[in-house]
Parts: C-alpha cells; structure tokens; sequence
C-alpha cells in the first residue's frame, strides 16, 4: 500500500470518527448561517497569498538560475494540485522536479531552493505560534511545553539555513542514518545547500526581504482563517487566533493524512473548544480545506503541463 493510499485511509478514518461523534446536521445547520461577507473576504486572500508566494520563490532563485514571475506562478499552482493529494505540503517539493524538467537546472540547485522556500515558510508560521503563544498567557503545561517546542524547532530552523558548520552536521546525521546508497546524492544535495547559504548571507537586504515576506504572507494566511471564524462566529478575538490556529495548521502538516484533511480539523475542534461548539470547529476545518482547493483547481491545466513534461 502506498503513502498516498494510506493518508487517504487515514483521513477519511479521522473524518468518519469526528462526524461520528458529532450531529452533522448541526455542522450543516452551522454552514447554513455563515456570514457570506466575511467568507468572501477570507477567500478572496487566496490571490494575493498565491501572486505572494510566486514573488518570493522569484526572489529567492539565484542569479545564475533565475525563475521569471510568471514561471514562478505556474510552479506554486502546479505544486497546489499536488498538495491536495500529499501529506505536509508535499507537493511543494515536487516544484523542485518541475524546476528540473522546464528549466533544465539540476537537482542540486533545484531541490536546495524549495527546500529553503519551505523552511523559511515553517519558520515564520513558527515565529508566529510563538508570538501567538506569548500573548495568550496560557500557563498550562500543555502550552508552555508546545511553546518550548515551537522555539527548540525555530531555533534549529535559524541554524539550517544560516550555519554552514551547522548544516554539515546536519547532513553528516543524515548520511549515518540512510543507506550508502544514497550517499552521492545527499552530497550533492548538500552543495546545493551550502551554495544557497552563501548565495543568501552575501546579500543581507535580500535575507531580511525574505524573512519579513515570510513572515507577511503567514500573517495574511492566519488573517483568512480569523476571516472565516467571524463568518462563523464572531466571538474570538484575533490574538487568541493568532496563538490556535497555528497550532492546528502544524497538526495538518502531520504526515499522516492527505492535505491535513482530518488532523487539522481535529485540532480546530481541539484547541477551540473553549470558544466556539465543535460543530462550528469541523465547519473551520472544511473551510480552511478550501484553501487548499481553490489554487490546486487553478494550478491543474499546469500542472498537466508539467506532467507531460516529466512523462
């Protein structure tokens, strides 16, 4: 059985237990009610997130390989599509593979730039958990121990992208683990790396540029989901959102379930029990789940396109 078989199983499992226990006439009836100005709102952040993102991955492409705006574009719809069918966000690697195949860069250069995308982008979620955390005032143990969490990861994160001794230690760990097999193309995996860190500390603006781009186009992501409890209920204020939903999106990007479908919806009706019904909760989740349908719906004629071309 396959990865993306059994994430299927997975979800539809959590699903099917979470309406078990829950009146889906009362997630419907919850539906019903919805505040379609808000909804709209939160759903029409969809574009400047996505023309965001593609700016960012221009940017980020070194000079020698530079990813024009449009091409840009094409890959973070195309790896959409992919997202909806793969666990944690996988599909945004796979831009590394159509990288290869329409610009005929190689995988030392293409997957090191997806791969630093993709650790940027979990850095400014994180940096945004913490600050949630913090200003929730929450001196559970629960809380403190996943504000702990989220700072060890985020300084980790800092190192792997800034530290050359830091990062060959980390691939000298991942060399020790893996069969020898694969030893050539973690090494040259790891020049690409290595060679994406000087390209990135040569240029301090294009560092802070990256890191404040990040950290914005998390904020408009946090923004859409806020957007859609008011349309729900408008009864949280924006830092208690601020501190939650992270916490569910992290749960989404478990790799145990295709496009966090089920562990995200668990933990909205989990970490906001407190403020609204878990009707309302599993109405979040499938909300937060059009997020993830409306690129992939745009990104399909390119992702076809793509497709062909790896065939």
């Amino acid at each position: 059985m396959n990865i993306r078989v059994l994430s299927i199983i997975i979800s539809v499992a959590i699903i099917a237990l979470l309406y078990w226990q829950i009146d889906i006439n009362k997630v419907i009836h919850v539906l019903l009610q919805i505040n379609l100005t808000w909804l709209s709102l939160g759903l029409a952040l969809v574009i400047p997130i996505t023309l965001l993102t593609a700016f960012r991955l221009t940017y980020l492409s070194m000079s020698s390989n530079k990813i024009n705006y449009l091409d840009a574009l094409k890959l973070i719809l195309a790896a959409s599509v992919m997202n909806l069918v793969l666990p944690s966000k996988m599909g945004d690697l796979a831009k590394a593979v159509f990288i290869v195949k329409d610009k005929k860069i190689n995988y030392s250069q293409a997957l090191p730039l997806v791969v630093f995308e993709k650790i940027s982008d979990l850095l400014a979620l994180l940096l945004w958990c913490i600050v949630g955390l913090i200003s929730l005032q929450n001196y559970s143990n629960f809380y403190i121990f996943l504000l702990l969490i989220s700072l060890v990861f985020f300084v980790i994160g800092i190192l792997t992208i800034s530290s050359k001794p830091f990062a060959n230690s980390i691939f000298v760990l991942i060399m020790f683990i893996l069969p020898k097999r694969f030893f050539l193309s973690v090494s040259d995996f790891q020049k690409g790396w290595l060679k994406t860190i000087d390209s990135i500390k040569k240029d301090k603006i294009k560092v802070w540029t990256l890191s404040l781009l990040s950290i914005f186009l998390w904020f408009l992501h946090l923004l859409q989901i806020w957007l859609f409890i008011l349309s729900l209920s408008p009864n949280v204020d924006f830092l208690i959102s601020l501190a939650i939903t992270p916490l569910a999106i992290f749960a989404g990007l478990i790799p145990l379930t295709f496009s966090g479908i089920g562990t995200r919806d668990f933990a909205f009706i989990y970490f906001y029990s407190a403020y609204f019904p878990a009707a309302t909760g599993a109405a979040l989740g499938i909300l937060a789940t059009l997020r993830y349908v409306i690129p992939a719906i745009a990104g399909i004629p390119f992702f076809s396109h793509y497709l062909k071309k790896i065939r």
